[in-house]
């Protein structure tokens, strides 16, 4: 090869990797200031209630709840507050996946010192039913080949570019939707179906594995939360349509493996004080609001119980005039006696 060719070859590839990194700052640019999720949370239904941690004051919320819609419809920060003190927010949204959560947990902890976080577990089987086919344990080739899979790394990208995820938002900006008032990231609804009671959680041997890369997401979030020194409790609101006792193994068998503590409400409906027949506000899937609030209350008693660090805000004025309004107000909107 001779100097000219080379010297030829050596421009060729300068302008490659130039164009690529502008290319690359571009879109970084894009994804921060334009297609971020806080920005299209303002015309995206879906997201809206996701991003109500950007109202709150800096250093204001202790508790991050994490998840899809199991979670915002089964914790209800106003309870929270009333009966206990505690700061709180529901950043969730349907299907979210655990990247999605990790996403949302790094952005929360820019703007506020996250004392616990309560990650809603239900999500890891992408709101399958218990009749529909999972994965299998985990093994090294099967994570390499999950590792390397188009659908793994396009999930990947559009988490490291928000763009990719967010740019089709924009085709509702006519619509623009609102969060939900004064609940911190809660769906309110009261609505009562009638559920037969059946025993959805009958002791098994059997173990309902996620799909590989939905546990290699969950070590990494596990992992996360220990390196930042934030205490994780894996959660799984009641729901008999979407949860067995196979399945409550199989998170366990996770919890165990990575040293975090596992709630599963589903076994719980006694000590939380509900009936399946009652509690849902359709057929088993999610909780109404008086089901919400008194699995709020169990959940806060336990965080009392086991994290005594957490603060009772109720008497500092900083917290109190914000939250005790919120109260008020989002109790008048919904019109809760």
């Amino acid at each position: 090869m001779n100097k000219d060719t080379a010297k030829k070859i050596s421009i060729g590839v300068t302008r490659v990797v130039a164009f690529a990194i502008v290319f690359l700052l571009i879109l970084e640019l894009f994804s921060v200031k334009v297609f971020s999720g806080q920005t299209s949370s303002e015309v995206s239904k879906k997201m809206a209630d996701a991003y109500a941690f950007t109202e709150d004051e800096p250093n204001t919320t202790d508790i991050v709840c994490l998840g899809s819609s199991d979670m915002y419809s089964g914790f209800v920060p106003i309870t929270l507050w009333d009966e206990f003190g505690y700061t709180s927010v529901v950043s969730c949204f349907s299907h979210q996946s655990i990247d999605d959560a990790l996403t949302l947990l790094k952005q929360i902890q820019k703007t506020q010192d996250v004392k616990l976080v309560l990650l809603e577990v239900d999500t890891m089987y992408d709101g399958k039913t218990v009749d529909e086919k999972n994965g299998k344990p985990a093994s090294s080739w099967s994570t390499f080949f999950d590792a390397v899979n188009p659908q793994f790394f396009e999930s990947a990208v559009e988490r490291t570019f928000p763009t990719f995820i967010f740019h089709n938002t924009w085709k509702m900006r006519n619509a623009k939707s609102k969060r939900h008032k004064y609940s911190h990231g809660y769906l309110y609804n009261n609505k009562i179906v009638k559920n037969e009671v059946t025993d959805y959680m009958a002791y098994t041997d059997e173990v309902d594995m996620p799909v590989t890369p939905n546990v290699i997401s969950l070590k990494n979030f596990a992992k996360y939360c220990k390196n930042e020194g934030i205490p994780l409790v894996f959660v799984e609101m009641p729901s008999s349509y979407s949860w067995n006792y196979a399945r409550y193994n199989a998170i366990q068998q996770i919890a165990d493996e990575v040293g975090v503590e596992y709630l599963d409400l589903n076994l719980m409906y006694d000590e939380i004080g509900i009936s399946m027949e009652d509690c849902y506000r359709d057929k088993g899937s999610h909780l109404n609001y008086a089901a919400a609030s008194k699995s709020t209350v169990f959940l806060g008693n336990y965080i009392k119980e086991k994290y005594p660090f957490m603060i009772d805000h109720r008497s500092n004025p900083d917290y109190a005039n914000r939250w005790n309004e919120d109260s008020v107000n989002f109790k008048k909107i919904n019109k809760i006696k």
